[in-house]
């Protein structure tokens, strides 16, 4: 019964862990011209079909949204929804972060060594005392 819980609490923490594994992080937008009739914006980092973003308007609504088409001057998602980037406040970009990785399953990994560590010795424990009783 606790070997039970304790690989439900492993499997829990594993999750966990995993879905920490991403960052927003901030696009910067800029506005450039193509002769005096047309502009359009530039973005850095650039976004890409499938991007997940955060963004909030001048007017303070805010929204998140996945990248269907990047366009000189709106962002279109994958439902279909535009956005004029002359709107955007803050836009900011949902990127997998290497270093929570790291970190994250590295202290998964000591956790799960720590857990299989007590239930062998636990085990163990109870074979021996079985055996001395006999």
């Amino acid at each position: 019964m606790k070997f039970k819980k304790s690989i439900s609490a492993v499997m829990l923490l594993a999750a966990l862990t995993m879905s920490g594994c991403s960052s927003y992080n901030s696009v910067r937008l800029n506005q450039d011209k193509i002769g005096s009739d047309y502009s359009y914006y530039k973005m850095d980092p650039p976004l890409y079909v499938g991007d997940k973003i955060k963004y909030k308007l001048k007017d303070g609504r805010e929204g998140e949204l996945t990248v269907g088409k990047v366009e000189p001057n709106t962002i279109v998602s994958d439902s279909g929804k535009v956005v004029a980037i002359s709107d955007i406040a803050s836009l900011e970009r949902k990127d997998f972060s290497k270093g929570k990785t790291a970190s994250l399953v590295g202290g998964g990994f000591a956790a799960t060594t720590v857990i299989l560590v007590v239930l062998v010795s636990a085990a163990t424990l109870g074979i021996i005392s079985a055996a001395l009783a006999a």
